[in-house]
């Protein structure tokens, strides 16, 4: 069943879970932040030790020492008795609360005492933080401490001393150990207070998050649901079809078809049941190609149109399932009551063996396609020759658009001849291309491709006005002639077609009685409710209608009273087996003998011998058309014929 396995392949990728991936980053957030925030206290609270260490030092200069020194302390090194003294002072006085050594330099930075016994010490360095606590300020740096022992606060403390003023340094060391250990101790506290803070925010935000997330995967689901399938049958659709494709073929070792289903005539039926029983008929159809075996996936990929994906199917595969579907659908469907028997057409392409890309799967699953309904075998698989065709068919329409502008078209005309009179009384306008390398091509050889690239409505412009002005060429040398053009199916879709051919033969004078327009049976069953406006209109402008290859497609000559049809041309196969064939002969007989009923004239087409020229006289047709009446001809050509041979001499043809 291919509904079991197609949610695996329309199965969006299963992107993190929202509230996990919040769990993650806000984890991750949190942890840079402790860590910015452990980094910024211990230097706030580093910086205020610090200062505090600073501000002992000064204290401790200005309230004890700065008192009891003396100016030779500072001016020079001091005596053995001096020394024993100042010993005393500074292990009673300074070296506490962590102060480890102090110095006294003199102003030119030479150390006068040392509670250590390193006086007369100088340096580059220490003359340098001299100097400037000399001028006033106070001097800190970090060191690292005599001995091998651990960092230390170096301090710079200027003093004044002695009844003249002399001027000196201070220097203090003082262990850092109770500064970083204080540092630390109150940046953790501090850090963890607001880490837990932190944390409780996000424990109180998960539940609102968690339910937001499962309402916003949700609408994700239905969001994506509606954009890989199709709301009328509930099968994936063409973008669904695209990315079940595209996962499959982006394993270099999967293997698998694309088929292509095409409902044919499904318009017709759409258009006589009604849309709403069309799209009922759709859903039936979705369902029963939904039931069969070896399908992963069924879509709808056009109004008519169905893709199929199977996996790991050979020729023989291939051809069982396409028999399947064609089988499935030999019982009618029942529709509001009414039996719908359903045809289809199927195309497929093979991953890899035709490609590896989904874009090249389909277009060439399409190309097969084409080709199965062109030829009617009904199960087409994609053969290269017929992509090239496609390829040159393309090269063709872009030479075709080049021809129309660069005037290459032209248009031959084949005579009519009565079969009552011999005269020459008409001629159809058939296009032709004087191609610059391939020479004179027939229609046969781009109308095909006009008619399915859009050109034909352009083509068929320009044989009607060429059509219009020959007709005026001709009156002005007394040459008065029906002249027949054919209208394609898009002709009849243009609501805008009546009025431009009411300008047309307005311009050229052209009474409109004489312009017979030539119409098949396929182009009116094609889409009979929108082209009936058109004939309204035509009919208005008293342009005369013609059915054209009447036997061909439905033959009901309903038509020419529906339609109210002029003229009916019958096709040349009927004509090519008369006199002989009974069976034909009695479709010609009886198709004049109704048309004439209906007040509608009969054309009979490719009438190569006399024998069937006195044969369709005998049976009462009115008009031949053929070889034996003359070839396609150039305007120029054919009126050098009327002139000089206005009648046909059958006998001698």
């Amino acid at each position: 069943m291919a509904t079991d396995s197609s949610a695996v392949l329309l199965a969006r990728e299963q992107a993190p879970r929202l509230v996990l991936r919040f769990a993650l980053f806000t984890a991750l957030g949190l942890a840079v932040a402790a860590a910015v925030i452990v980094a910024v206290v211990r230097q706030a609270y580093a910086v205020q030790g610090e200062q505090r260490a600073i501000s002992r030092a000064r204290l401790t200069t200005e309230l004890v020492l700065q008192g009891q020194l003396r100016a030779s302390d500072v001016d020079g090194p001091v005596s053995a008795s001096r020394r024993y003294r100042l010993d005393r002072l500074f292990s009673r006085q300074v070296l506490t609360g962590g102060t480890l050594s102090a110095v006294l330099y003199s102003r030119r930075g030479v150390a006068t005492y040392s509670t250590g016994r390193k006086s007369g010490t100088r340096s580059a360095e220490v003359r340098a933080l001299v100097r400037e606590a000399l001028r006033g300020k106070v001097i800190a740096r970090i060191d690292r401490g005599g001995s091998g022992s651990g960092r230390v606060l170096s301090t710079y403390v200027p003093v004044v001393v002695g009844p003249q003023g002399t001027r000196g340094v201070v220097a203090f060391e003082q262990d850092y150990a109770p500064i970083a250990a204080a540092t630390r101790h109150s940046s953790l506290v501090i850090a963890g207070v607001l880490e837990a803070l932190l944390l409780g925010l996000f424990l109180i935000l998960m539940p609102a998050l968690a339910r937001a997330s499962a309402r916003i995967r949700a609408q994700v689901d239905a969001l994506d649901r509606l954009a890989t399938h199709d709301e009328l049958t509930g099968l994936a659709n063409r973008a669904g079809f695209r990315r079940a494709l595209e996962q499959l073929a982006a394993d270099a070792n999967a293997r698998a078809t694309v088929m292509l289903v095409d409902l044919e005539s499904f318009h017709e039926i759409n258009d006589t049941l009604g849309p709403e029983r069309g799209d009922t008929l759709l859903v039936k159809v979705g369902a029963r190609l939904r039931s069969l075996g070896g399908i992963v996936l069924v879509a709808r990929l056009g109004e008519d149109e169905f893709g199929l994906l199977l996996p790991n199917a050979d020729d023989q595969e291939i051809a069982c399932v396409a028999q399947s579907i064609r089988q499935a659908f030999t019982e009618p469907i029942n529709v509001g009551g009414q039996r719908i028997a359903v045809e289809t057409s199927i195309g497929c392409a093979q991953l890899p063996r035709h490609g590896s890309e989904e874009a090249v799967l389909l277009r060439r699953a399409g190309v097969a396609l084409s080709i199965a309904k062109e030829t009617r075998v009904g199960v087409g698989i994609y053969d290269p020759d017929h992509d090239a065709s496609d390829v040159s068919r393309l090269t063709l329409t872009a030479e075709l658009r080049e021809a129309l502008r660069e005037g290459q078209l032209t248009v031959h005309y084949q005579p009519q001849a009565d079969l009552a009179t011999r005269a020459i009384r008409g001629a159809e306008a058939l296009v032709r291309w004087q191609h610059p390398r391939r020479g004179l091509l027939a229609a046969s050889e781009f109308i095909p491709a006009a008619e399915q690239t859009g050109l034909i409505g352009e083509i068929g412009r320009f044989v009607l006005d060429s059509a219009a002005r020959q007709w005026q060429e001709w009156k002005a040398l007394g040459i008065t002639l029906d002249i027949a053009v054919n209208l394609a199916a898009v002709d009849l879709l243009d609501p805008q077609l009546p009025d431009e051919i009411e300008a047309l033969i307005a311009q050229h004078g052209l009474p409109p009685e004489y312009l017979v327009l030539e119409i098949t049976e396929r182009t009116l069953l094609r889409d009979e409710h929108r082209t009936k406006q058109v004939l309204q209109d035509l009919y208005r402008i008293g342009a005369r209608l013609a059915i054209d290859d009447y036997g061909t497609g439905y033959s009901s000559l309903a038509y020419l009273r529906n339609l109210r049809a002029q003229q009916v041309k019958l096709d040349r196969t009927f004509i090519s087996g008369i006199p002989g064939d009974p069976a034909n002969e009695a479709i010609v007989r009886s198709t004049i003998k109704l048309a004439h009923t209906l007040g509608a004239t009969v054309v009979a087409e490719g009438i190569e011998t006399p024998e069937q020229w006195h044969h369709l006289a005998n049976l009462g047709c009115d008009i031949a058309q053929g070889y034996l009446i003359g070839e396609p001809l150039p305007a120029g050509e054919l009126v050098h014929r009327l002139i000089h041979k206005p009648w046909l001499r059958v006998d001698a043809a």
